[in-house]
């Protein structure tokens, strides 16, 4: 029985061949320039310089700056461009996104805690020795400065 690889593999093996990448930006070329789908060809020059060994790789044996190599993109084409992502690299983007939002929102939900200690501390208390209810209503006060905060 004669083994099935994905298609993506067969690609990047076949794009690393100097020739064939040079065909198939081409022709990417081409389509963009008919059809101005930016997502769509920068698809093709990121799957060409996966199969060519990487930016570095790319940047260094072309004796560049990796940095000149970066393309900007604008909201709207990033998000067309993921949208036409295989559906494991869009779970991909969008659990790293996530990742990232867990641990700002760690570092937000640390800073608010500090910044409650630092004004407990300023009206002569102790955030580690208060109760749920004392926490709670501490903070209640804060929002509420149109009345005087329990000491």
């Amino acid at each position: 029985m004669r083994k099935m690889r994905k298609y993506r593999d067969y690609l990047i093996e076949k794009l690393s061949d100097r020739q064939e990448a040079i065909a198939y930006l081409q022709t990417a070329l081409e389509e963009y320039q008919t059809d101005g789908d930016t997502a769509a060809f920068l698809l093709a020059v990121r799957t060409v310089a996966e199969a060519q060994g990487g930016l570095q790789k790319i940047a260094k044996r072309s004796h560049i700056d990796v940095q000149d190599l970066t393309v900007e993109s604008t909201t709207d084409q990033v998000i067309n461009f993921v949208k036409q992502m295989p559906p494991q690299e869009k779970r991909a983007v969008l659990l790293a996104i996530a990742e990232e939002a867990e641990t700002d929102r760690e570092k937000r939900l640390d800073e608010a805690e500090m910044r409650l200690r630092q004004l407990c501390f300023s009206r002569g208390l102790d955030w580690d020795t208060m109760t749920e209810d004392e926490r709670e209503a501490f903070v209640d006060d804060l929002i509420h400065e149109d009345r005087q905060c329990n000491p």
